[in-house]
């Protein structure tokens, strides 16, 4: 890999890595709602609604 293939990768990651983990948190927020859900039975409604609401935040901050 040349410092030019480097270079154009380091911008790309730069970018696009707050948006991953942003989504990786949503994930584990949808995962987590839905193990809840199935081990208490009922659905966590407010932590499921909380995370999608601080998703949305960090989403429009970044």
């Amino acid at each position: 890999m040349s410092v030019k293939d480097r270079k154009k990768w380091e911008t790309i990651l730069t970018k696009w890595t707050p948006f991953f983990i942003i989504a990786c948190g949503l994930i584990g927020i949808v995962l987590g709602s839905f193990l809840a859900y199935f081990f208490q039975g009922e659905f966590p409604y407010d932590v499921f609604a909380g995370g999608l609401v601080a998703t949305i935040i960090l989403t429009i901050i970044k």
